[in-house]
Order: C-alpha cells, then sequence, then structure tokens
C-alpha cells in the first residue's frame, strides 16, 4: 500500500487516474472521511476532495479528460464541472486542448457558457444558435483569408503578361466574377 502511496504523489498521472488511486485507497483502507484519507497520504484534504470530485464526472468526459492529459489539467475539469451538458463539456475540453487555454480562459468560456444557460426561456435552440454564430465567425475569417489570397494572386497575375493573366481576369475579373460573388455574400452574412 505505503508503494501505491509513494507512487501517487510521484509519478505525473492525469488528474482522472489521480481521482482514481485516491478512491482505490480509500476503499481498501475503509476510510469513510476524507480527511482520513488526506492524514493517510499526508496531503491538503482540499486536493482529495477537488481530485474524488472529477469522478462525479460522465464516462465519456472521464475519456476525453484522460485523452488529453497533457493539455487538460484538474484545475480545467473543475471548471468543466460547472456546466451541466455534456455536450457542452466536450467542447470545452475540445478548446483547451486545439488552443492551449489557461484555466482563466476556461473559467471565463464556462462562466459565458453557464450565463446563457442561466437566462430564463433559454432552450437548446440557443445553445445550438450561439454555436452556428460560432461557425458562422470562423466562416468569415476563413472567407476573409481566401478573399487575401485571391487579391494576392490577382496582383501576381497583373504583374505578368500573357493567357495566365487574360484567363484569371476572364475568371475573377468583372461584376459577375466569383470573388465580387463571394464579397456580397461576405457582406450579406456580416449584416445579418
Amino acid at each position: 500500500m505505503q508503494t501505491l502511496t509513494e507512487n501517487i504523489l510521484r509519478e505525473n498521472l492525469s488528474p482522472i487516474e489521480e481521482a482514481e488511486a485516491y478512491q482505490h485507497i480509500r476503499t481498501i483502507r475503509n476510510f469513510k472521511k476524507q480527511q482520513q484519507l488526506a492524514d493517510y497520504m499526508g496531503i491538503d484534504k482540499r486536493r482529495i476532495s477537488e481530485k474524488l470530485a472529477l469522478l462525479e464526472l460522465s464516462e465519456k468526459i472521464k475519456q476525453e479528460l484522460l485523452r488529453h492529459a497533457g493539455a487538460v489539467t484538474a484545475s480545467h475539469a473543475r471548471e468543466l464541472m460547472k456546466i451541466d451538458s455534456e455536450e457542452l463539456q466536450l467542447e470545452v475540453i475540445k478548446r483547451v486542448a486545439d488552443k492551449g487555454l489557461s484555466v482563466k480562459e476556461t473559467a471565463r468560456i464556462v462562466g459565458e457558457i453557464r450565463n446563457r444557460m442561466a437566462r430564463p426561456g433559454k432552450t437548446e435552440d440557443d445553445h445550438t444558435e450561439f454555436r452556428r454564430r460560432i461557425e458562422e465567425k470562423k466562416f468569415i475569417r476563413r472567407f476573409d483569408q481566401l478573399c487575401r489570397q485571391l487579391l494576392h494572386a490577382a496582383e501576381i497575375v497583373n504583374e505578368n503578361d500573357g493567357k495566365l493573366k487574360s484567363a484569371f481576369r476572364d475568371t475573377f475579373g468583372g461584376e459577375d466574377n466569383v470573388v465580387a460573388e463571394l464579397e456580397k455574400a461576405l457582406r450579406a452574412v456580416r449584416q445579418s
């Protein structure tokens, strides 16, 4: 048992693995209170409580936390516990892992989600609308990038003479061209 205790304290376990190890020791030692486990382990009861609370997360969330153990810490996971929706928890985990968000940034995102969910009359449609707006913003950024690339390509083509220049102008020049249509669509998206 002492070896297990030493390994928990020494090893670089994921938050879920650490919580499961604490729960295992608590069960084997038949500790009724977390303070008994904390005293046995020689660590703060708060740390034990915070880790054991992670075991209340759904299996799917725990698996995601294990999968992203290096990027998503116990502090990130505690913020996740403030959201009731497993779907939204998964979205936050993905954002934390993909963008390397700090705990403070994660707390801000969780706070925004909770504020939206707390407003009276909010439904799943409202959350769907929120996700749609996020996707729309991503589209606008990608669209802007594409337009800049096309304009850069047009500048390069304009510097050269020959068939390439006329083919490019036929495709992208004039009022009924791809770039003009894309710009109209972008303006429409921004105004909605």
